[in-house]
């Protein structure tokens, strides 16, 4: 599985390491957790980097700091958070959450491509 998704992934070329910060974000909204999307994608993230010769540091990095934003986004945690603040209005929070979360993504998409680009 791993291999086939870094091919997949690989296949975006050039755009490779702008779509991997999303791909960070995706994986802590849909599991719940930083650490789950590290595990999950950072093989992938890994394999992807050395196929299109990408420096993996950079593109490990990445993952790490967009999954870790993801946190703020992932339903699990607004659930919880609402639940012990006695709060219920989920949508709401997610919305305010939801345009800081993209943002700062995409800055660290154009830092990676800046940090790669310098790299060489």
């Amino acid at each position: 599985m791993v291999e086939a998704m870094s091919i997949l992934f690989a296949k975006a070329g050039s755009a490779y390491p702008a779509l991997s910060s999303f791909i960070g974000v995706l994986g802590t909204f849909i599991t719940g957790s930083t650490t789950v999307s590290n595990i999950i994608f950072g093989p992938v993230q890994f394999k992807a980097a050395r196929q299109l010769s990408l420096s993996h540091e950079v593109i490990l990095s990445m993952q790490l700091f967009v999954a870790t934003l993801g946190n703020a986004v992932c339903l699990f945690n607004i659930i919880t958070a609402c639940a012990v603040a006695g709060v219920d209005r989920y949508a709401a929070i997610l919305r305010k959450n939801l345009l800081p979360v993209l943002v700062a993504t995409v800055i660290t998409a154009l830092c990676g491509l800046l940090v790669l680009w310098w790299l060489g």
